[in-house]
């Protein structure tokens, strides 16, 4: 992506008052999006998105397809409480 145009927030590094993080995760690769609309395997570099809203505009203005919203209940690892939902 050539713009500097940045989607969400990076995740704190320790725990916050959120009981959850919202991310974008590709259906395919299993990627998360970064604040920078690049792909990471880390969960610890993906954008969050305080609400579905604003992640919904970011999968819009970048065009992505095959994504799903992931709730993240650990904001530095994935687990089985973990679950998504289908953005496109």
């Amino acid at each position: 992506m050539s713009q500097s145009t940045e989607f969400g927030s990076p995740l704190p590094r320790q725990a916050s008052d959120s009981p959850m993080f919202k991310l974008i995760r590709s259906k395919v690769t299993r990627l998360f999006l970064t604040k920078h609309g690049l792909w990471t395997a880390q969960v610890q570099d993906a954008a969050h998105f305080p609400d579905d809203s604003m992640a919904q505009t970011a999968v819009h203005k970048l065009h992505l397809r095959k994504v799903e919203l992931y709730y993240l209940f650990d904001h530095l690892t994935t687990s089985e409480y973990d679950f998504t939902i289908s953005l496109g």
